[in-house]
Order: C-alpha cells, then sequence, then structure tokens
C-alpha cells in the first residue's frame, strides 16, 4: 500500500464530526487518556468507588429483605396459632386450630366471620 492511500485512508477515518462515526479518533483520545497517569489514578478510584456503592446498595437490600422475611414468617406463625377451624372429629363438632386440623376431619365452611 503506497503513503497516499494510506494518508488517504487516514484522513477519511479522522474527518467524521463525532468519535462514534470516527473510530480513528476515538483510538487516540483513548491513548491519550491512558498515557496520563492522573487521569488513569482517578479513573481507578471512580471505578472502585463505584463497585463499593454497589456492593453496599446490594449488601443494604439483603439486609432489608431479610429482616421482612424474618417479620413476615412471625406474623404468619401468629395467624396459624389464631386461626381456628369448625371441625366435626369422631362425631363431635369442635373448634381446633388450623394448625391441628388431620386427615379425616370434616371442615365445616361457613359464610362471613361467623363463629
Amino acid at each position: 500500500m503506497s503513503t497516499e492511500v494510506q494518508f488517504s485512508y487516514f484522513h477519511t477515518a479522522n474527518s467524521a464530526p463525532t468519535p462514534i462515526e470516527n473510530p480513528g479518533y476515538a483510538n487516540v483520545a483513548g491513548g491519550v487518556c491512558v498515557a496520563d497517569p492522573t487521569e488513569r489514578t482517578s479513573g481507578a478510584i471512580e471505578s472502585i468507588a463505584i463497585m463499593f456503592a454497589v456492593v453496599l446498595i446490594v449488601l443494604v437490600t439483603a439486609l432489608i429483605n431479610w429482616s421482612k422475611d424474618l417479620q413476615f414468617r412471625g406474623l404468619q406463625q401468629q395467624l396459624d396459632k389464631q386461626l381456628k377451624c369448625l371441625v366435626v372429629r369422631r362425631g363431635d363438632m369442635r373448634q381446633v386450630p388450623s394448625t391441628d386440623v388431620v386427615v379425616g376431619d370434616i371442615c365445616i365452611i361457613q359464610y362471613g366471620n361467623a363463629p
């Protein structure tokens, strides 16, 4: 390839107005940023700060979800203890906690909040 063709290719590649349309410009700009040692250090600090923030957000979110799950389980256990079912067991009608219903019990379904 002759020098004129190479220069023509380089000129065409670098004549686009934005870096998105101009990969040659983006490479040159990237090379300048990498060559500046202060830019490299601040970039590393920014990357570490972003990673730290993401990890912190994930941990706080996990802690909140775990706390809500514990509260929900405690509430569910209280509801299970308070919930009573009207069943027919061995010919007798009685009220038992919902956790004590066994196979063979006939559950009486009532409309509304009637006991």
